[in-house]
Parts: C-alpha cells; sequence; structure tokens
C-alpha cells in the first residue's frame, strides 16, 4: 500500500521532481524528502549560478571604480595592474565563497568524521572543514575546493552520504584528495594555457609564421582577419573537447587509483572493491549510463574495468603511474617552452 501510495504520488510530479526521487532501477526513493519546482530552481541557481555570478560582478565592480578613479588605466600597460590582485583575491577566496553560496554545515562529529579526519592524516591532506553540502537529496557528489590548506574545504552531498556507506564514502573523499594530492587542478590550468603557449613560442621562435599564415587564411571567400579568427576558435574548440577531455580522463584515473587505498585497514582487494561499489551507486544514485563517457570522465564501465585489470596485475598502476608523469612534464614543458625560448633567442 506505501508502495503504491509512493507510486501515485511520483507520478503526478513534474518530470525534474520524478527524476531527483526514482532510482537508476525504477524503484521509488520513499526516504528521500520530495521537493516544488521553485525549490528545485533556486537549489541550481544558488549552487551553480551564484558561484559565478558573485565573482564576475566583483570584477565588473573593480572595472567601474577604476574607469572612475582613472579613466585611461585600463586602456595602458596597467591593466594587469588592476585586475590582478582582484583575481588573486578571488581564486584565492573562492572556497569560502563557495561554502556561503551554497547550503552547507560541517560534518557533525562522530565514527564518520573521525575516520574522515584520519584518513586525511594518513595522507598528509590539511583541509579546514569537512562539509556537507545540503541539496535536499537531489545532487550526489563529493567536492573539494582550496590551493592552500587554510581555505580548503571538502564537500560531501547530503545525498552522497545518505546512499554510500562509511567506507564507500572514505573511498570518495580519497578520490577528492587524490586531486589535491596530486595538484590536478594546477595541471589543469596549465593545460587549458597550452594553445596560448603554443602561439606565443611560434611567435618567439618564428615571428614571420603567423603573418604569412594570417595571409594565406585571409586569401579565402571572407577576406580580412574572418578566417583568421574562425580557425583559431574552430581550433581551441577542438582542442578542449579532444585533448583536454582525454588528459582530464587520465587525472581521473590517476584519482581513482588513489581513492582505492583510501582505507588502509582493508586488504587491496578490499580497496579496489569498496571503490568500484561507490562508483556503481554514484552513476546509479545520478541516472548515469554505465557505459556512456563523459567529456572528462571515463564511463563508469571503463574506470571500473581499469581497476580490475590493476587488482589482477599491480604493474599496470605502476606504468599507468609513470605515464601519467611523463605526460605532466610535457604539459609543464609546453607551458614553460615560450620564456625558454625568449631567454635563448635574448
Amino acid at each position: 500500500m506505501l508502495r503504491r501510495a509512493a507510486e501515485t504520488k511520483l507520478a503526478l510530479e513534474p518530470n525534474v521532481e520524478r527524476a531527483a526521487h526514482v532510482s537508476a532501477a525504477g524503484e521509488a526513493v520513499l526516504d528521500a524528502p520530495l521537493c516544488s519546482r521553485g525549490e528545485y530552481l533556486v537549489l541550481h541557481l544558488r549552487h551553480y549560478l551564484g558561484v559565478l555570478l558573485l565573482p564576475l560582478l566583483g570584477m565588473l565592480a573593480v572595472q567601474d571604480v577604476a574607469r572612475l578613479v582613472a579613466p585611461d588605466i585600463l586602456d595602458g600597460p596597467y591593466a594587469v595592474a588592476v585586475y590582478l590582485p582582484p583575481l588573486v583575491i578571488v581564486f584565492a577566496a573562492f572556497p569560502s565563497l563557495l561554502r556561503r553560496t551554497w547550503e552547507t554545515s560541517p560534518l557533525e562529529t562522530g565514527a564518520l568524521r573521525d575516520r574522515l579526519e584520519e584518513a586525511s592524516a594518513r595522507f598528509g591532506f590539511r583541509v579546514k572543514e569537512i562539509l556537507v553540502w545540503r541539496t535536499g537529496d537531489m545532487i550526489v557528489n563529493a567536492a573539494v575546493a582550496g590551493f592552500l590548506p587554510g581555505l580548503r574545504y571538502v564537500f560531501l552531498s547530503d545525498a552522497l552520504l545518505r546512499k554510500l556507506d562509511s567506507d564507500e564514502i572514505e573511498a570518495v573523499f580519497g578520490h577528492e584528495v587524490g586531486h589535491v594530492k596530486h595538484r590536478h587542478l594546477m595541471l589543469r590550468m596549465l593545460a587549458m594555457l597550452i594553445p596560448l603557449c603554443l602561439w606565443f613560442l611560434i611567435q618567439t621562435a618564428c615571428p614571420e609564421a603567423t603573418g604569412r599564415m594570417e595571409t594565406m587564411l585571409a586569401g579565402g571567400a571572407f577576406g580580412g582577419q574572418t578566417p583568421t579568427r574562425l580557425a583559431i576558435l574552430c581550433g581551441l574548440g577542438l582542442y578542449v573537447l579532444v585533448v583536454f577531455g582525454a588528459y582530464s580522463r587520465v587525472l581521473e584515473t590517476q584519482a581513482d587509483l588513489f581513492g582505492c587505498d583510501a582505507a588502509s585497514s582493508h586488504n587491496d582487494a578490499r580497496h579496489f572493491e569498496v571503490f568500484i561499489s561507490a562508483l556503481e551507486k554514484l552513476a546509479a544514485a545520478n541516472g548515469i549510463d554505465r557505459n556512456q563517457s563523459g567529456w572528462q570522465h571515463a564511463s563508469v564501465a571503463q574506470r571500473v574495468d581499469f581497476l580490475r585489470r590493476t587488482l589482477v596485475d599491480p604493474s599496470r598502476g605502476s606504468r599507468f603511474y609513470r605515464r601519467v608523469r611523463m605526460l605532466n612534464q610535457m604539459v609543464v614543458a609546453i607551458v614553460l617552452s615560450p620564456l625558454a625560448c625568449w631567454l635563448l633567442i635574448g
């Protein structure tokens, strides 16, 4: 009777609400709180738009003040001096902004918190606070934000805490720690700079090459600089979708391997099985097809297959780490190449 009543109620809800309260297997989630369409909209506006809007408004305010005090300052070489300090401040304070924009509260004292703090100490991972990210049980996810330990927060959504057991939560926590320990945020930022750095390298090493390319493209049907701009936009889009996406998937796999070592009290097989279970549950809870790949994430099936193969053959993990280390070194080398070229030529 209770099951039938729940199904009847779900049938009357909007599609977005039904998606939030029906599992991947089609089962009604009876213990999940229901929310109205308005609450759903406010939640997502606050969680996504608010995070982007506040820093943008702050930068626009800095720009307006600069133009009011010194109208021509943004048109000269001192523009960097105007924008750089607030950008650094926004970047450093972003985790605190995130904590206040999202609805969060510290993870309560207890066995789970003690366990995660022990894992942090074991990995040498300093975090200011472990927070419960309150989403009305609509988001099953975890995140870490902050370069500086004093401004670093780990976010665990309420739905994740409800759907996963302690072992699995610790494994997911270990995955997020892995991103920080392997400096993935910095590496992703450097990878995004690669097209610009390669352009600077070409201009430094062969200044006439860019002029020749512009002249060649300008001979097209559009004329002027339009073909050059289109070529640059298409090249950037292709790089972000293909190269950056593939690199991000490699880093996610590295974080997966780190997450498998989150629970030191278990043997190696148990490590992997716990993390695999967490991956499968997260995919099911978020309604994700386990065989579907994302832009920055391989499919759950591919990630599970890699972990199982690594469990059978540990040398596979060692080889993977060596390849990732070489790949990261190549990213850093490319980003530094314009400076190295300028020093050699100069």
